[in-house]
């Protein structure tokens, strides 16, 4: 993605890359809120009680285990569709990509806290909780963008994207720390 929408690829497509990535970060904060929303929806059907937040507890324990053993979550075998960058103009793509990255499933799943994260928005019980959770994970999805930003030159993008590689394990420990203090802020409402 991220090879895909820079200032270097923007620039060949004649696009303006701050008008793609505002209509990206948007469309991938909207399809957090989706998201999250139905999932908060949902989880108001279901009973509510104490049982939550043991829920939260396990769940984000569950996600932050699974991140510690690297296991790949199931997921569908689907990028966006990179022929938009030629077909559409840029906030088009911008936003349409967005948007499948902020929903999180419709794309290759490549970490537990996608699902970690739609669970939480359910055991919100809320609609509302659920559509904040929701617009949190789609921003966070989109913030990357920011990393390739000053790439105007091909050595810049290539130096850019390496060192954005290099710090996935740096991110993989992030996600754990997230989840851990998730859950242990659930133990906390719960002793109260």
């Amino acid at each position: 993605m991220l090879s895909s929408i820079n200032p270097l690829g923007e620039r060949a497509r004649h696009q303006g890359f701050w008008v793609t990535v505002s209509w990206y970060l948007l469309g991938s904060v909207m399809g957090g809120v989706a998201v999250g929303s139905l999932s908060g929806w949902v989880g108001s059907l279901l009973p509510s009680g104490t049982w939550r937040t043991f829920a939260v507890i396990v769940v984000c324990l569950l996600g932050a285990g699974l991140e510690l053993m690297g296991r790949q979550p199931p997921s569908v075998h689907r990028q966006v569709d990179e022929n938009w960058l030629a077909r559409y103009r840029g906030w088009v793509y911008g936003w349409g990509f967005g948007f499948q990255l902020g929903l999180g499933v419709v794309t290759i799943v490549t970490t537990a806290s996608v699902y970690t994260t739609i669970a939480l928005a359910m055991l919100s019980g809320s609609l509302a909780l659920g559509a904040v959770v929701g617009g949190i994970f789609g921003l966070a999805r989109a913030v990357a963008i920011f990393l390739v930003a000053g790439a105007h030159d091909p050595g810049t993008l290539r130096r850019a994207l390496r060192k954005l590689q290099g710090g996935l394990p740096s991110a993989r420990v992030l996600v754990v720390g997230a989840q851990t203090v998730a859950a242990l802020t659930a133990v906390v409402v719960l002793v109260r």
